[in-house]
């Protein structure tokens, strides 16, 4: 269990840890000299022998966060992680301002967890230390926080020691033990260099686990590393894990490659952000409201930047508020969904408030931030599943599945057990990004799709089917779900793909007697499994037909979907076009991700150059193949 040594300056926590733990945690020359923490302190504490090792944590981790106000932010660099934090107020000196500042901070990151240790109880009469008891309790009730105990000590003394250090193991086993799913992450608050042993990070793990061996990733650097050795609480280990504070001997980088308020992440967990939705809160303690587009310093994790705050549908809030908001970040940060933050002054010099990030993908493009609201809301629920319902409910065009999968650091595994508990599929839109509906939008598409085309026979019983883009244009679907739900309806052979055509499977045109006339001596040349039919002059050569009468009638049964139009002088019939469309996906999925070339294509069709390139040109505009330099992908 971690736990945050917190309060104000000069009130004894560095001599309450020596006195726990045994250990001096004021390791710098600077922080000897002046008797002053500087940087976060460490310490462990292993359980009595007397503990029962099956239901009792073993270890106590102590992190002693300097108390004086300039360094606020190396005091709030190391909360993360953090399972409770043990208040310390001296008796003969109260409540103090960093008292305050301290408790909002670690209040404002989601800990809620207090044990008060009232120190120097030796230099002040019992009914101080109780009145200093009375404005403790006051001060955490204004945040909402019930404390477990209070304990007087005198840390010289050990007087209350043993009893604060059977409280904090008691509380331990009370605790339910952090949760290690999700990819590995760890923010960094120490980086050094050990002669023959090369760099070496330290930090509180937030997530995951990390084992000797494997590879990760530090951010925002993205430079792929791997772990050559291990510490875990202070000693020797194999593998660290959520609630761990852990020290990571990394392979191929320097020391000055990596500082404080880096990130070590697995490969699969790459997110920086510039601009997340958040949750909100000023705190009522502000003299002012907080008004939109205020400047302010950001601290998360390990990191701190500076930013802005755009609020979202309001001009300021009042002190004591919540509201949805964006922070804007000057640097990248690695943050997710739930990550706690809080915010200073632009002169860095008081706590404004704080929050937890909703969305780290947000954008403050106007068509991203129209009718944002509800979206935040569905996704601000803690719950995956509820969180994902919620937000298909409001994302007509899908929720885009990158970003809430990564957002929350869910495992392939976990979300696609999600997928399942939530009724819910992932479809891949024309950009090549996974989008995730819902079964039910899927069904309410799919029966609308089919009235559509239904319709459409019934006013065009002549023509083949209606035109794949015109369908969509009818619809109010957008193009991800459309898709989708006409290739399920193709699946059900309750609709079939006649080119760039829908139709009713089971539907047969009428086409006049000259038509069919036509039709008929034209399928001749130009036939189902014949994916190079003969141009148009060598079909009205060979059919004895003029050049430009030929045209007009073939181009008239091209609309009626008969036989394709790929290109000026080209006409395909759509189930050898249907063939050469299933030979893109193939290739397609053989060559994932880049796609596949024109090489690769005619080689597999076994056509013309020229007319391959007809067809993949007519495949780009029709919207059937995306192309990217000269490679391209099946988009269905």
């Amino acid at each position: 269990m971690l736990i945050a040594v917190v309060g104000h300056v000069d009130h004894g926590k560095s001599t309450l840890v020596q006195a726990l733990s045994g250990a001096d945690t004021d390791r710098l020359p600077e922080e000897k000299r002046r008797g002053l923490t500087i940087e976060p302190g460490f310490s462990f504490l292993s359980a009595p022998s007397t503990c029962d090792s099956q239901n009792m944590a073993k270890i106590l981790g102590f992190i002693d966060l300097p108390g004086h106000q300039k360094f606020i932010r190396n005091m709030a660099s190391g909360v993360g992680a953090v399972d409770v934090a043990l208040l310390v107020v001296a008796a003969d000196d109260g409540v103090m301002p960093q008292t305050r500042e301290h408790v909002a901070i670690v209040s404002l990151l989601g800990i809620r967890n207090f044990v008060v240790a009232i120190t120097r109880t030796d230099k002040a009469a019992d009914k101080t230390v109780a009145e200093i008891q009375i404005d403790v309790s006051a001060l955490l009730q204004r945040h909402a926080i019930d404390p477990i105990a209070f304990i007087p000590v005198c840390a010289p003394l050990k007087q209350g020691t043993a009893q604060l250090t059977r409280i904090l193991f008691d509380l331990a086993k009370r605790l339910p033990t952090p949760c290690a799913e999700g990819h590995f992450r760890l923010a960094i608050d120490r980086a050094f260099s050990i002669p023959g042993a090369g760099t070496v990070v330290t930090g509180s793990v937030a997530s995951g686990s990390i084992a000797e061996g494997d590879t990760v990733t530090v951010l925002p650097g993205m430079s792929t590393v791997r772990v050559r050795g291990l510490r875990v609480n202070g000693g020797p280990a194999t593998i660290a894990e959520r609630g761990e504070r852990a020290a990571l001997n990394l392979s191929n980088i320097d020391a000055k490659e990596v500082g404080k308020g880096f990130w070590v992440t697995a490969p699969e967990q790459i997110v920086l952000s510039t601009c997340v939705d958040v949750k909100l809160h000023l705190l009522d303690t502000e003299l002012r409201a907080l008004r939109h587009w205020s400047p302010v310093h950001v601290h998360a994790g390990a990191a701190a930047t500076t930013g802005h705050i755009a609020l979202y549908g309001k001009r300021s809030i009042d002190p004591g508020v919540s509201t949805w908001a964006q922070l804007v970040l000057r640097e990248p940060l690695h943050l997710l969904f739930n990550e706690r933050f809080v915010f200073r002054d632009q002169s860095a010099s008081r706590t404004m408030g704080g929050g937890r990030v909703i969305d780290p993908y947000a954008s403050r493009k106007r068509s991203f931030r129209k009718n944002r609201i509800p979206v935040i809301n569905a996704l601000s629920s803690p719950a995956h599943d509820v969180a994902l319902i919620d937000a298909i409910k409001c994302c007509p065009g899908g929720v885009a599945a990158r970003t809430f999968r990564h957002g929350r650091n869910l495992t392939e595994e976990k979300f696609v057990s999600l997928l399942v508990c939530c009724e819910a599929v992932s479809c891949v839109d024309r950009l090549g990004e996974e989008r995730i509906f819902g079964q039910k939008q899927i069904g309410t598409a799919m029966r609308e799709i089919l009235m559509l085309v239904e319709q459409f026979h019934s006013e065009n019983p002549s023509v083949t089917g209606i035109e794949s883009s015109a369908l969509l244009q009818a619809s109010t679907l957008s193009r991800t779900l459309y898709a989708e739900a006409i290739n399920s309806l193709v699946r059900k052979s309750s609709l079939a793909r006649i080119s760039a055509r829908i139709k009713i499977t089971d539907h047969t045109p009428n086409l006049n007697k000259d038509d069919e006339h036509i039709l008929s001596l034209v399928l001749k040349l130009v036939k189902p499994d014949l994916m190079q039919p003969p141009p148009l002059s060598e079909l009205a050569i060979q059919l004895g037909i003029e050049r430009s009468l030929l045209l007009d009638k073939l181009s008239q049964l091209a609309q009626y979907g008969y036989i394709v139009r790929v290109a000026k002088n080209r006409f395909i019939h759509p189930v050898a076009l249907e063939n050469m469309a299933g030979i893109a996906r193939e290739l397609t999925r053989q060559n994932a991700p880049e796609g596949f070339d024109v090489q690769n294509f005619r080689d597999r069709t076994n056509i013309g150059r020229n007319f391959t390139i007809d067809v993949l040109e007519y495949f780009d505009r029709v919207g059937f193949t995306r192309r990217v330099n000269n490679q391209r992908t099946s988009v269905n």
